[in-house]
């Protein structure tokens, strides 16, 4: 898992669910919260939270697109198996852990150094409370 320290910026809530803005050292990071404010009490401005998303969960770009949660990196390491790779991508400082088929990592051609773009859904990422 991947995970990310933020404050909440902003909450947009309607109909038990809530979009919420994190800031992060990477950016703003979006995510869907499948909870209205009341039953989420750390989902509020200026709240310390914790951004959490799976490795699996990321897309790796060669090339900008208009998107939210779209970050760029390179490539620090990459361990190709026959069906599956795992990368460390450093974003801003940040070390993101990235699982692509090996086929992916082909096709994007994918190296060590290479710069690239990671796209997070906000609907896979998950918000945890921060321990003040």
């Amino acid at each position: 898992m991947n995970t990310i320290k933020g404050t909440v910026v902003s909450v947009n809530s309607a109909n038990g669910l809530c979009e919420v803005e994190v800031k992060t050292p990477l950016g703003s990071i979006y995510a869907v919260v499948l909870e209205s404010p009341g039953e989420a009490e750390f989902v509020k401005q200026n709240k310390q939270v914790r951004c959490v998303f799976k490795e699996t969960e990321v897309l790796l770009l060669r090339e900008k697109v208009s998107q939210i949660n779209l970050f760029e990196g390179t490539v620090r390491s990459l361990e190709k198996g026959r069906v599956l790779s795992t990368l460390v991508v450093d974003c801003k400082g940040q070390e993101i852990r990235v699982m692509l088929t090996s086929r992916q990592v082909d096709t994007l051609g994918l190296s060590q150094g290479k710069e690239v773009y990671m796209l997070l859904s906000p609907m896979h990422v998950v918000l945890e409370a921060e321990d003040e």
